[in-house]
């Protein structure tokens, strides 16, 4: 990421494409170089949760299949943003929360999602403030142990203009 990579965040940002675009990243520092302003458009899935190679040197045998998500209706994703503004309004832009119950809205109920949204709440507090708030806003979901080491990479690094 550079200045050239944050001009095209941007662009692809502003656009209203129906398409999703995954970019990989290579160290969770790297994701401090993101504007604040691009994290309302942006998803990190923390990928390293959901791939495991096999311990055994024999084949992968089983693989459990994931139905397709129902996109959330509106009184569901407010009803997520109510819960949002009482435990985050200070700290996180309301733009920023109404993104995190759209995401929490249509995850309800699969298995890991919780901690998706400690993922996204962390990079954007971090990209807004520091690891410290981020940490400690984190910590109003529970336990923080599941960002810990992006908390960590993140320490000392956010997005300067």
């Amino acid at each position: 990421m550079d200045t050239v990579g944050e001009a095209l965040l941007f662009s692809l940002a502003r656009q209203d494409i129906k398409k999703t675009l995954i970019f990989p990243v290579g160290a969770y520092a790297n994701l401090s170089l993101i504007a604040p302003e691009v994290w309302e458009s942006m998803l990190l899935v923390p990928s390293e949760h959901l791939v495991v190679l096999p311990a055994e040197p024999h084949p992968l045998q089983h693989c459990t299949e994931v139905s397709p998500v129902k996109p959330p209706n509106s009184a569901q994703v407010i009803s997520e943003l109510d819960n949002l503004v009482d435990m985050l309004a200070d700290a996180v832009p309301l733009k920023s929360l109404a993104h995190l119950a759209s995401l929490r809205a249509t995850t309800k109920g699969l298995g890991g999602a919780h901690d998706w949204l400690q993922y996204q709440l962390a990079v954007r507090t971090n990209a807004a403030q520091d690891a410290q708030h981020a940490q400690a806003l984190c910590g109003r979901l529970g336990s923080v142990d599941t960002v810990q080491a992006l908390l960590v990479s993140l320490d000392g690094h956010h997005h300067v203009r």
